[in-house]
Parts: C-alpha cells; sequence; structure tokens
C-alpha cells in the first residue's frame, strides 16, 4: 500500500507550500531592504503595482514579486532582492521621497 506522504499528489503540496513560505519570507525581506513601512494606513499598495484594490498591503506586494520573480525567471534569492528592490523603488519612487 503507497503512503500518502510518497505520492506524486503529497510531495507537489509539499513544494507548493514551500515556495509559498520562501515568497513571504523573501516578501518581507524586500520591504525591509527598502524601508517600505507595509503597515502606514495612508498606504494603498495595491492601486502602484497593479493589484485588485481587495488585496492588502501584504498580500500586494507578495503577488507582485510572485509576477516579477517568474517575469524575471529568478528564484527568491540575493540577486533576486537586488533587482527586485530597485524595481519597487523605481515603481513607488514618487511614494518614497
Amino acid at each position: 500500500m503507497a503512503h500518502l506522504a510518497n505520492s506524486n499528489w503529497f510531495q507537489n503540496l509539499d513544494q507548493e507550500r514551500q515556495k509559498k513560505r520562501a515568497c513571504k519570507q523573501f516578501t518581507v525581506a524586500l520591504a525591509q531592504s527598502t524601508q517600505l513601512n507595509m503597515k502606514a494606513h495612508d498606504l494603498v499598495l495595491s492601486v502602484h503595482l497593479g493589484q485588485p484594490l481587495h488585496f492588502s498591503n501584504v498580500e500586494a506586494l507578495e503577488k507582485w514579486v510572485e509576477e516579477q520573480l517568474e517575469k524575471e525567471e529568478m528564484e527568491a534569492d540575493q540577486a533576486a532582492l537586488e533587482l527586485l528592490s530597485n524595481k519597487l523603488h523605481n515603481q513607488l519612487s514618487e511614494l518614497i521621497v
């Protein structure tokens, strides 16, 4: 009898979970590297990042990060952090003055 933990379905689910967790951690690192206050009440990132308006700042930035990593065909590493920090700073330049 096959064990659930050895099934492809379970392994794919576990990989997806790990990928999401890594993306969340990367998003926090990105916000810190750009000194972005995600809890600022007057900041609505979804507007500036092209995300749905009902997204919280955290959700908007996470989705933006996922899209950018996919677009650049990069993993969430130091090189990606530098690239996305610059992209984010440029995209939010009118807010981070």
